[in-house]
């Protein structure tokens, strides 16, 4: 549990420390598999008292945490914002709030920043299992119990095939649902069936223990945010803990995680769970996304006290005060209180307006956060016809690459940030013919090596397509990094030295935050020089820096934040009254349209 609260609050030690969820269901496999093997083996076991434990071990802690999280948002956001976590607070309730955040993903989606909810996904697909799993043990022990562990073998073997399948196709729906997180419980659920040979000696036990140990470890520092996940490479930590759980009795292993600290972090580590994300996430939005050591050692701390109070005053008390409960009127209870939470959330999301009116401007800016979602937003990016964000869609070539005889023909190519700006650029040039080669993640540039996808799509539209066809001027834009300097100003003369003109956008401004939520703040605090603190100073170093380069070759510079910035102050509002920038840097289409008008014709 701890590798995940110190990847949560941003320790880079540990930057796979998210891994510890996939520890997590290995272990919840396990002793899921023992209760109700033991029990049916036994003829002790019923589906009602397993029901009933589960709802007294789960809801008393996770129903609190989602009040609290709700008073809080209420308290200090706005009601744009707070509704959404008013709703997500249904979906986790209902225990389908993976799903829930599975539905939300949007290239353009909010951060985890506003989303003090997201980690109960996990959850979801813990929750879901148990209501399924008992049903499947039940009818294996019924039907084949002599192939209990090989039916169980397969169904973790399919369900990590669609995981790796899902991971490069689908990476959302592999990490979220839990078809593609299954062979992960499952794995401790073969080794609760002793499906794991005997170690042949006490050395060889520890040994295995041991190496379990170093997989798990490799897996929390040496896995980067951004791979395929979670297959193939959570095999690291979910072979890892079922080594350990395995081999682990006795061995050095053992002794290792019985210290007093160790298990007390295992005694609340539930609570821990629930806590440490909502902490985390409110004391960003209030003062800053980025935290200083001394922020991430305090939040930790609290973490872990919040997690032993609700572990003592909650967890402990309701669980020895239910445990001679009868099953069913526990069980109606439980859902009872689910069904109260659902109505209550969903009411707070339906009244958010009423519960906190805030001014009209307010609403207003705080509208742009859901501005992804909305119908102006393809209209301005094109999504899934000219700009491609994912690996189920499709770039249509015929609508977005056809050059025109007889006309100028204009060629914007990059990633979202070039994205943004061809509706802008095609309103104002009007009588040429404005093409778009976009896709998310993909810098406009000739590259020998990088992800399949970008070279491939940059490679055709820049080598094989401005060659063959007219191409007078190519826009190159995108979210800037020095690295990428070298490969630009190469794809600047290869281009040059094919007759095509070449305007380079520089990088745009950008926010440490989502600048709707940021603004708003500013306002409502009356403190607009937080606007200032919030704006990352990177990009203005990269724009000077390009400009130089860029313009030595010969190609023409256009200056996004000179045009945003031009008086000493960056712009906050587009000229229609609504915020320049509808996440931590993307412009909204008047935005957009207010920059293009102010940069040198083409």
């Amino acid at each position: 549990m701890l590798p995940i609260v110190l990847a949560h609050a941003g320790v880079r030690q540990v930057p796979g420390g998210f891994v510890g969820v996939d520890v997590f269901f290995v272990i919840s496999g396990f002793l899921i598999t023992s209760i109700i093997q033991r029990a049916i083996n036994e003829g002790s076991f019923f589906l009602i008292q397993f029901y009933k434990r589960r709802i007294v071990r789960i809801l008393p802690a996770l129903l609190l945490m989602i009040l609290m999280v709700n008073a809080a948002a209420i308290a200090l956001l706005t009601p744009a914002e707070f509704r959404t976590i008013a709703q997500s607070s249904a979906a986790t309730a209902g225990f389908v709030s993976n799903i829930y955040f599975w539905n939300l993903i949007d290239y353009f989606d909010s951060s985890a920043l506003v989303k003090p909810l997201l980690h109960t996904w996990s959850l979801g697909v813990e929750e879901q299992f148990y209501i399924l799993y008992p049903l499947i043990l039940l009818v294996l022990n019924k039907l084949w119990p002599s192939r209990l562990v090989a039916v169980l073998a397969v169904i973790v073997v399919l369900s990590f095939a669609l995981s790796l399948v899902l991971a490069y196709r689908q990476p959302e729906s592999a990490f979220y649902l839990l078809p593609s997180r299954a062979w992960e419980l499952g794995i401790g659920g073969l080794v609760a069936l002793n499906a794991l040979p005997k170690a042949r000696s006490p050395f060889e036990q520890s040994g295995l223990a041991l190496a379990g140990l170093a997989l798990i470890s490799t897996g929390i520092f040496a896995i980067r945010p951004g791979i395929a996940f979670p297959a193939p490479w959570a095999l690291l930590p979910c072979i890892g803990t079922a080594l350990v759980i395995g081999y682990g009795e006795l061995s050095i292993a053992a002794k290792l995680l019985s210290v007093p600290p160790v298990r007390w972090i295992g005694r609340v580590s539930y609570s821990l769970y629930l806590w440490h994300w909502p902490l985390i996430t409110f004391w960003r939005l209030q003062f800053g996304p980025t935290l200083s050591r001394p922020e991430t050692a305090l939040l930790i701390g609290i973490s872990l006290f919040a997690a032993t109070m609700s572990y003592l005053l909650i967890e402990r008390p309701f669980i020895q005060r239910f445990k001679a409960s009868a099953a069913r009127a526990t069980n109606v209870a439980g859902c009872g209180a689910v069904f109260v939470m659902v109505a209550l959330t969903l009411g707070v999301a339906a009244n958010a307006t009423r519960i906190k009116p805030v001014p009209e401007q307010i609403r207003h800016i705080t509208s742009f956060l859901t501005y992804r979602y909305s119908t102006t937003n393809h209209y301005q990016f094109r999504r899934g016809l000219c700009f491609v964000a994912k690996g189920d869609e499709t770039f249509d070539w015929n609508t977005c690459m056809s050059a025109r005889p007889g006309r100028r023909n204009v060629l914007i190519v990059g990633d979202s940030h070039a994205a943004q700006y061809w509706r802008a650029f095609a309103l104002r040039y009007t009588s040429d013919n404005v093409m778009q080669g976009t896709a998310s993640g993909c810098r406009p540039a000739i590259l020998p090596a990088g992800r399949a996808r970008c070279t491939a799509l940059m490679s055709r539209i820049l080598n094989d397509f401005a060659r063959e066809s007219r191409v007078h001027i190519a826009v190159l834009a995108g979210q800037w990094r020095a690295k990428d300097l070298p490969a630009l100003l190469r794809t600047i003369r290869i281009l040059r030295s094919r007759n095509v003109g070449v305007v380079v956008i520089g990088p745009t401004v950008e926010y440490d935050g989502q600048f709707p939520h940021i603004l708003s703040q500013a306002l409502m605090r009356g403190d607009m020089a937080m606007v200032d603190r919030m704006r990352i100073r990177r990009p203005f170093d990269l724009d000077r820096k390009m400009a130089r380069l860029v313009r030595a070759t010969g190609a023409r510079y256009f200056s996004e934040i000179e045009v945003e910035c031009s008086s000493g102050e960056c712009r906050l509002f587009d000229s229609r009254g609504g915020p320049f920038h509808f996440d931590y840097g993307h412009l909204t289409l008047d935005a957009a349209r207010d920059v293009v008008r102010q940069f040198p014709a083409l």
